[in-house]
């Protein structure tokens, strides 16, 4: 009898462990496959060079320093084929202050995710 419920005894604790291990390597295989298959998005920048004069990009860590651009009066003009900006980071466009209006378009096919800060100097108005 002494036997026979040891084995019962054995028997439960490693059901025990191999519900417990069992449930771990399911939690860790599902977030190890969420993780790769998420998409990732990174923050892009990319002029297109359709203007007269481009935009010259500058990367500093988290921020994207966008200089240059075409010119027109008060109004300065560029053109991305990508613009993304993520959660923590900045586009600084760092224009001149007589700049009213940053005039930006963005070309290309990928969708823009604007997570972060976009910046100007001066009162320049941004669209």
């Amino acid at each position: 009898m002494i036997v026979y419920l040891r084995q019962i005894s054995i028997f439960i604790i490693m059901r025990f462990y191999i519900h417990v291990w069992g449930f771990l390597l399911s939690q860790s295989l599902s977030f190890m496959c969420s993780s790769i298959l998420e998409p990732v998005v990174e923050a892009q920048i990319i002029q297109d060079a359709s203007l007269p004069t481009p935009s010259i990009l500058i990367q500093d860590g988290n921020i994207n320093i966008v200089n240059g651009g075409t010119k027109a009066g008060g109004n300065l003009f560029h053109s991305f084929k990508e613009f993304s900006v993520p959660i923590g980071g900045t586009a600084h466009f760092n224009n001149t202050l007589d700049v009213q209006n940053i005039i930006s378009r963005v070309t290309g096919q990928s969708i823009s995710n604007i997570d972060g800060l976009i910046r100007a100097n001066g009162t320049a108005n941004f669209f």
